[in-house]
């Protein structure tokens, strides 16, 4: 700079003007889906970053970080990690998930007049991969034998039915 008035010498210096980077906050991140229910499709998060109304330029102001887990198709919770670039610092994460899909299985009560034979309940519509166990009582021991009755009476079987990206189902019938 320079200062220059009548009757005064001039005098002259330096100034430095620093400009600091904004810091990220969490509250400048959003991403779609936030949270979505299991299909079996790979789902794709987009992430958003705002300062205020301004929508920031991926590249420019920010980048993603390389190990940010953006398509997915199992259920679970994924991490997208924004780290600042240009006019801003710092780093912020923000979270989307995938929740497990509720299965639609069906069990229908078997009704047979006594013949000597074993009969037991069929579970449907379970998906591929399901693992399907069976008890007597509602806090017995589950195990992967289908339990079979030959004696007359009413046969309380209780199920249940597991699979991966799927919330665990479970009911009951009588034979």
């Amino acid at each position: 700079y320079r200062v220059e008035a009548a009757n005064y010498a001039m005098a002259s210096g330096t100034a430095t003007v620093t400009i600091l980077a904004k810091e990220m906050t969490a509250n400048m991140l959003s991403v779609e889906p936030s949270g979505t229910t299991y299909t079996g499709e790979e789902v794709t998060a987009t992430v958003t970053v705002k300062d205020g109304s301004k929508t920031l330029q991926q590249g420019t102001d920010y980048t993603i970080d390389e190990n940010s887990t953006l398509q997915a198709t199992d259920a679970g919770s994924y991490t997208i990690k924004v780290n600042g670039a240009g006019n801003y610092s710092g780093s912020q994460e923000i979270r989307w998930t995938i929740t497990e899909a509720d299965m639609e299985v069906t069990a229908e009560d078997v009704t047979a007049t006594y013949d000597g034979n074993g009969y037991s309940i069929n579970v449907e519509n379970e998906p591929e991969d399901a693992v399907v166990t069976y008890a007597t009582s509602q806090y017995g021991d589950y195990t992967t034998e289908n339990p079979s009755f030959t004696e007359a009476g009413i046969h309380t079987v209780y199920y249940r039915v597991e699979a991966a990206n799927y919330a665990m189902a479970s009911g009951t019938a009588t034979v």
